[in-house]
């Protein structure tokens, strides 16, 4: 009678509403906030937020998808856990209590219910969803992940990746939604294969132009926000897509193994992988090739950088004030750009100029070499060509410390 009556009240609800905040009570007493976007379709989409919170983005994105005809669930882990939105966050989130909030969600509406989410909360809605699979197999037909960071942990500059152990326990049809101007751009096809692994059915949506979370930046640039249009009726078509592969599944075993240390430190690190650095190998924009080779007896800082970055371009006037004070003593510095076309670049150096060489990478194949996990990041090679420092994200180029380590290479 409990539960009749609270399907009611759901019915009852949604009919009412556009869109109305619910906290569902769990077996566990827990309420979970969700916010429900009612659709007249035979589908759902249980979102679960990032560590980027609820931005505006994200409920304008739940509403065009309710228009397309898919009901739309946001869950709010936050409210309901009382937590603050951040990465160290998601280490609270209780996967157990996800996956009967999932359950409850297929029995209350009757509907094929899909999961999505983006960034780092993908690996805690994984591992919710293969939670559920322990008990009921059948209740998921998919999942969308945006732009997801199914990293371990960002590895560090030069060290091999590794992914969190529910990639290759995940068994169930994947749609990856990529960000062109993105780290996962260099290795989702190494995402696709973890994937694959645990038996999973792995689509790729490349979208063009646009960096990680473009459908919800403040920033987001016109291409970023037609994108972010565009996006809704993309996963309407990937519900689809993944709703017709329909072959069983179960879950499969979960390896756990000790999460490797963050790599985006602020700081210039002593070099923990092998000292021999891959070859660049690039043209600059005057069509001139540059290798280490050519640098041998000076000590060579290798940035990996683009325009669309804002933590590449802030430190770039710092990199150029380095680059002044010690270049007479044999300081280089050569930036990698990652991707963009010539003229791009040159219309930003006209707005930032540097005293440093800029180098074409069109394939974006030098930060697979070198194994680049997060823009900017920069390794410092001595005099002999072996690589001493390195620093996952932006620096400060200027203080005490790095000048310190720099002027100890050139002594």
């Amino acid at each position: 009678m409990k539960r009749l009556l609270l399907v009611c009240l759901y019915l009852c609800g949604t009919a009412s509403l556009p869109a109305s905040g619910r906290e569902l009570t769990l077996s566990t007493g827990t309420g979970m906030q969700v916010e429900i976007y009612p659709g007249t379709g035979e589908a759902m989409l249980l979102w679960l937020a990032s560590e980027h919170g609820l931005p505006e983005g994200l409920t304008a994105f739940a509403r065009a998808i309710r228009e397309q005809g898919t009901e739309f669930w946001l869950v709010d882990p936050y409210s309901s856990w009382f937590l603050h939105p951040a990465p160290s966050s998601l280490d609270s989130f209780d996967t157990a209590e996800l996956a009967e909030l999932i359950g409850l969600a297929a029995e209350r509406t009757g509907k094929k219910v899909y999961l999505g989410s983006n960034d780092k909360a993908s690996r805690v809605l994984l591992r919710a969803a293969r939670e559920l699979q322990l008990t009921d197999s059948e209740v998921i037909a998919g999942v969308v992940l945006v732009t997801p960071d199914l990293f371990a942990r960002t590895p560090a500059p030069g060290q091999p990746a590794r992914f969190a152990p529910i990639t290759a326990a995940t068994n169930l049809p994947v749609m990856l939604v990529v960000a062109e101007k993105s780290t996962l751009a260099l290795r989702w096809q190494q995402l696709g294969d973890s994937l694959r692994q645990g038996g999973s059915t792995v689509f790729t949506q490349m979208v063009k132009e646009v960096r990680d979370r473009f459908f919800f930046r403040p920033d987001a640039t016109p291409q970023e926000q037609a994108a972010a249009g565009a996006l809704p009726a993309m996963v309407a078509q990937s519900l689809l897509l993944l709703g017709h592969d329909g072959r069983p599944r179960r879950a499969v075993e979960l390896a756990e193994v000790p999460r490797p240390a963050m790599a985006r430190t602020q700081a210039l690190l002593p070099f923990g992988g092998d000292p021999q650095p891959p070859e660049v190998g690039l043209m600059d924009l005057a069509g001139r090739r540059h290798g280490l080779a050519d640098y041998r007896g000076k000590v060579v800082i290798v940035h990996f950088w683009a325009s669309w970055c804002p933590p590449c371009v802030h430190e770039m006037p710092m990199m150029v004030r380095l680059l002044e004070s010690y270049r007479e003593a044999g300081l280089e510095v050569l930036a990698v750009n990652l991707g963009e076309s010539p003229a791009e670049i040159e219309t930003f150096l006209e707005q930032m100029p540097v005293n440093f060489t800029i180098l074409l990478d069109p394939a974006q194949s030098a930060p697979r070499r070198w194994q680049v996990y997060a823009f900017p990041t920069s390794f410092v090679v001595d005099r002999d060509g072996r690589i001493r420092y390195s620093v996952a994200g932006a620096l400060d180029w200027t203080s005490d410390a790095v000048k310190e380590a720099i002027a100890s290479l050139l002594r």
